[in-house]
Order: C-alpha cells, then structure tokens, then sequence
C-alpha cells in the first residue's frame, strides 16, 4: 500500500486544495468552523493509469520503451541465469548448526540409549568382604556416599552414566576330583547351588534399599521403563549367573533362577561340568558339548528365553553352541583371541558364527585379556582396540561392553573403576566411530539381542514345546 502523505491545516480554506480529501478528527465537528478545531486532510495521488495511458500522447512511446527494456533484461538474464540460480540455491540452502564437541556428543548419546555393561561382580565381594551383611553401615555408608571397597559405589556409578547392568551371581568351581566320573555328581554342587541363592538374594535386596538408584528388570520392556521413566537416574538391573556348576545338574533349577529374575547362564567358569567344557582347563572332558545332553539344554534355554553366555567356554563349546542355538547368543565378558590370544578370548572364525547368528560380543576390560604387555598393564586405548577390531569384523551390530569390574583387582590405565565408563565413549568417537555405531555398542545390541531371545521363547512355547525334564533314578516308595 501507498504511503499517505498526511497535511494539517489551521483555519482551513473553503475550498480545499485539489487532490486534498477531507478526513475529520475524531475530536472535530464537521459542521463546526471554529478556528480552535483541526482539519486533517490525506493527499490521495491521481491514478497512473488514468494520467497516462488514456492519453495517446504518452501511449505509444511507453509500449516502445517496454519492448526495449524487455530485450535488455533478457539478454541479461540468460546471462546470469547460471549464476543467479547458484546464489538463489546458496542463500535458500538450509545451514547445518554448528558441530557438537565430543562431550556434548557423549551425552546426548548415553541420554537416549542405556549405557549397559553385562558383567560386574558387586554380589560375590559385598558376600566375600562384608558377609553378606549389606545393612551394616560398613557397607551402606561408603556403598551410598562413595568409597566403597573395589571399583563400584552408587557415586561412582552416576558418573558412569550406566543406564543398565548385568549383576554377576558367581561362586567358585568344586574342587575337581581325580576321577572325573565323580567330579560331576549331584552332591559335588551342593554348596554352589546354596552359595548362588544368596548371592541372588544379596543382590535383590541392594536393588530394593536403594529404590533411587537402581530398578529391577526381568524384561526389556522392564530394562527400558527403568532408565527412560527415570530420565535415567535409575541403573535397570538384571542378574546372570557364571557357571552351569551352579545349577547342580538340574534344569529345573534353571527355571527356578529365570522366575527370580536371572537373564542368563555362563554354560561354564573354569572348570568343565556335566554338559560343556570350559576354556581354561587342565584338559577338555567332552570336547565341546556333551553330545548327550548338550544339545536338550541349549534347546531349553531358547525355550525358557534364557540368554546363553560363551563366556569362559571353550573354544570347541562356542562352535558347537552356536551350531545349534536358535537364539542369539551373548559373550558376556570377552575379547578378541585375534589381538590377545587368551582362550578366554573370542576366535576370528566364531565372530563370523556370531554374526551369523546374531549375537554379540561384550568387550572385557581385565588387562590380561585386552593386552600382550606381559606386565598385567593396559590401557583403555587397548580396550578401544578391542572394541574396534571386532566392529570392523563382524559388524558395529555385535559388539559391546562386560568390564568385570569387581572381579579384577587391576583395570586398565584410563578405565580403573566404573566411573571411567564416558571416557570410553568419547575415545571412541575420537577415532571416527559414528554416533549411532556407538549407541549400538553401548547398549542398542544387548537389548536388541534379549527381545529376540524373548522373541523366540514365546514362539516355541506357543508352538507347543515342552521343558526339558530332569532325570531322578528310580526310587523305592512306600505309603
């Protein structure tokens, strides 16, 4: 619109000026001719097309100056066609905003993924070091305010930014007997099966008096309401369990540890048991697998929707598992046999079986595992080391972290207690890893392989698939 040029008069004339169209005041009256009143008077201009294109005289030359100026602008435009569309594309072309630091990097990933380590052994040192007493307050007080013996304490653990962890229920092997018929005896685990029970116990009952800090988790859907109804304040916590030698031979007991909230099952520590071989051994027993009753249990854990650990099997067991598990598999606490050739360790040729099926390796952090130094030293650049090689392996979808913690007394430079955990990520991303690669590796595959073990559980026993039942010899009974 126009802008009006506006004119105030005093003591206006009778006759206004031509081209002046009377606009009152609302203060005015119109009848009145006061001198004290003001008149307001808007200058509207003379219509253009009226002046000048009703009168021939100026017709003709303007249509020859339109043709002309139009030649012109032509020729310039295919002239500058190319260019103009260019700066027209610059100046219209969304900018991106400016790139986030590491840090800021770091957090916004450990905000929407959970941080998850499979496997750190707070039950067996609060059992061993205090008792099994954890409402003493030589173990509440520094536990809560920080300091706690080892590499674990609530304060530690929130600078970790840990938004999940699998709870190690360990208990040493039975000494072995010479004769290895008797090694494997019902009565040879008795007091594993005793010591397992209170360590779930122990666990159990930290998640509880401390509901502020920790939230327990049977599920994935469980795991994730944990962290993200929490903001992630709360730690989701699961329990595992090292070793079939704590099952006392029964599947039953299995069952019975998945009703209270375990998620899985080391087939073996160091040791061999009834239905596998362990990696470190005087000597392999069954060569992998029992051929026997092997196979009916790994079918009972994809039954159950128990997730089966590879960790501390031998390298014979891991193939013959992953030749029959219908589930995918987890390597809780490992590394890579290809850069530390430690027979804990994961071969190259059982990576690409990983990847196959659709498991994933969690990264231990224990020195001995991460590094050939010879001296118990590593670094957490060893870890990252790790971490890498089997990403560019086998994939950025099979990999992630089982630190041990509390179950060495020696970590690597960099990562000496879990309050190290971000210093991780950021090396991570320092070597180039992408954002999502990392969340996949933090804690995205750990979840995304349980829902799939969850998965296949509830397809079998829709399906109509039995338990595996335990054999009891024959018993004399009389009422």
């Amino acid at each position: 619109m126009e802008k009006q040029q506006q004119y105030e008069y005093v003591n206006t004339p009778a006759g206004a000026p031509t081209g002046l169209v009377e606009r009152h005041h609302p203060n005015t009256n119109s009848s009145n001719n006061n001198n004290n009143y003001h008149d307001i008077y808007t200058r509207t201009p003379e219509p253009f097309l009226q002046k000048y294109l009703g009168n021939p005289k100026y017709l003709l030359p303007l249509i020859g100056a339109i043709f002309l100026l139009a030649g012109h602008f032509n020729g310039f435009l295919s002239k500058r066609a190319d260019v103009d569309l260019t700066n027209a594309i610059e100046v219209f072309k969304p900018h991106s905003p400016p790139a986030l630091t590491i840090d800021e990097r770091t957090d916004r990933i450990l905000s929407s993924v959970p941080l998850i380590d499979t496997h750190i052994d707070l039950p067996i040192l609060a059992r061993a070091l205090y008792q099994n007493h954890i409402n003493a307050p030589n173990f509440t007080v520094p536990f809560k305010t920080g300091g706690l013996y080892g590499q674990i304490d609530i304060p530690r653990l929130k600078t970790s930014k840990l938004g999940g962890v699998f709870w190690s229920v360990f208990t040493p092997c039975p000494a072995e007997s010479k004769d290895l018929s008797e090694s494997f005896k019902n009565e040879v685990y008795y007091e594993s099966i005793h010591d397992t029970i209170q360590q779930i116990d122990l666990m159990k009952r930290i998640v509880r008096n401390f509901p502020n800090d920790f939230g327990f988790a049977k599920t994935v859907d469980e795991f994730e309401d944990v962290f993200y109804k929490s903001g992630g304040s709360k730690i989701a916590s699961v329990l595992g369990i090292e070793g079939l030698h704590q099952i006392g031979n029964s599947p039953a007991a299995i069952r019975l540890f998945y009703e209270v909230g375990v998620r899985y099952i080391t087939l073996t520590h160091n040791c061999n048991n009834l239905y596998a071989d362990g990696a470190i051994v005087p000597a392999p027993h069954w060569n992998g697998l029992n051929p026997k009753l092997g196979p009916g249990l790994i079918r009972e854990f994809n039954r159950l929707g128990m997730i089966i650990d590879l960790s501390h099997v031998s390298a014979a067991t891991m193939r013959d598992v992953l030749s029959i598990s219908v589930s995918p598999i987890i390597f809780s606490h490992s590394s890579s046999f290809s850069l530390t050739p430690h027979p804990r360790n994961v071969p190259d040729d059982v990576l690409q079986l990983v990847k196959k099926n659709g498991g994933v390796v969690q990264v231990n952090f224990v020195p001995d595992f991460v590094t050939q130094s010879g001296d118990g030293k590593a670094s957490l650049e060893d870890v990252a080391d790790h971490v890498v090689y089997i990403a560019e392996k086998v994939g950025w979808e099979h990999v992630g972290f089982g630190s041990d913690y509390d179950g060495s007394a020696v970590m690597p430079d960099g990562l000496e207690d879990v309050s190290k955990y971000p210093q991780l990520i950021k090396e991570l991303l320092r070597r180039g890893v992408k954002d999502e690669d990392v969340k996949k590796a933090a804690g995205g595959n750990v979840l995304r392989v349980w829902r799939e073990v969850e998965r296949i559980a509830e397809k079998l026993q829709k399906e109509g698939e039995k338990e595996l039942e335990d054999e009891v010899e024959k018993m004399k009974f009389e009422l």
